[in-house]
């Protein structure tokens, strides 16, 4: 059975456009995302600039061939670089930016393209810009069309900016979309509690999902945007569905012990000899073994919240215990305004 693909786009530096900075580390942290999880991806596809090395349209569609993208579980496309909105959709440049229209990027044609290849997840992230841009010329799709049969596959979009504004990247920070985003998958720590789904903490398993991850995309990128005098609002569409909604499975943090699965409680749980009197056992049964679960989610609800300071920076966790609900305060996250803030779209030189 085939693995999930990752595919990530880097071009930093188009013709005639200002370098963006970082791009091309954060491709490699979202590499090593990746390599991290040989059990449920084939190593990752990457399109770099780096080094002055061109990404064209060419390059793209004779290296992304049917048989590295068909009967894929999860296709995810990653791309950072300067981008536009014109001739109403999101285009994204390649290295010829707009001396060449056909090696403009359309996006919308290329996530149609990528579905004829019949995967069963596609997720499509785009780090860039889409402020106005009068084009010469149609945008292209790049890939070939695959003329066999295929499903609909089940799509995530997570857009840096809405239609028409513009996408940031300060100095010495890099585009704060995909800053975001690594800040959950490559954590070197913890990822924030935030961003981790509750209805998986609620049976006590520790998992970034596509719900969880957009949630925490929307409320964390307008608020860095802000404290670089910005404004920058994300555009996120959740489509994968529960359990294989993951994009991050965790084991649980330091110091909390997660609660035991209904087997495990029912397996525990005292048995005495039944009766020809007893008439409602099985009620008996399911009262005893609600009160326990109560119990141990209490406990594990109680450990998380002493924990839950100690996880990293978040805006506030509230988790609810039963009845109750308290909300954990946590530090900011704060970037300094630097001198240079790029914008991802095609601000030139001069």
């Amino acid at each position: 059975m085939q693995k999930r693909l990752f595919i990530g786009i880097a071009v930093g530096r188009p013709a005639g456009m200002k370098s963006l900075p970082k791009v091309h580390d954060m491709l490699g942290r979202l590499a090593a995302y990746v390599e991290r999880q040989t059990e449920i991806y084939d190593p990752p596809v990457l399109f770099s600039d780096k080094g002055g090395n061109p990404v064209t349209g060419q390059y793209l569609a004779d290296s992304l061939t049917p048989s590295l993208l068909l009967e894929r579980p999860r296709i995810i496309v990653y791309f950072i670089g300067h981008g536009a909105f014109a001739d109403g959709e999101q285009i994204w440049y390649l290295s010829e930016e707009l001396a060449q229209w056909a090696e403009s990027v359309s996006v919308a044609g290329y996530q149609e393209v990528l579905e004829t290849y019949g995967p069963d997840q596609l997720c499509i992230f785009s780090d860039s810009c889409q402020t106005p841009e009068v084009t010469v010329g149609k945008s292209s799709p790049i890939l070939r069309q695959h003329t066999g049969l295929s499903d609909f596959p089940l799509i995530d979009t997570f857009r840096s900016t809405v239609k028409g504004k513009p996408a940031f990247a300060p100095t010495g920070v890099g585009p704060i979309f995909s800053d975001t985003i690594l800040n959950v998958l490559d954590n070197e720590a913890y990822p924030p509690f935030a961003a981790l789904d509750p209805q998986y903490l609620n049976v006590g398993k520790f998992v970034v999902t596509s719900q969880s991850l957009a949630n925490y995309v929307d409320d964390t990128v307008p608020k860095l945007a802000n404290d670089i005098r910005r404004q920058q609002r994300p555009r996120t569409h959740s489509g994968l569905r529960y359990d294989t909604d993951d994009y991050l499975i965790l084991d649980g943090p330091p110091g909390i012990v997660a609660p035991p699965t209904a087997d495990e409680i029912l397996a525990s749980l005292p048995v005495r000899p039944i009766s020809l009197y007893d008439r409602d056992i099985g009620a008996e049964r399911d009262t005893l073994w609600r009160e326990t679960l109560s119990e141990w989610r209490g406990d594990f609800w109680y450990q998380t919240l002493d924990r839950a300071e100690h996880l990293g920076p978040s805006e506030g966790v509230l988790v609810s215990v039963q009845a109750n609900r308290r909300t954990i305060p946590n530090a900011q996250l704060i970037f300094t305004p630097d001198l240079e803030t790029m914008e991802m779209g095609i601000t030139r030189p001069g």
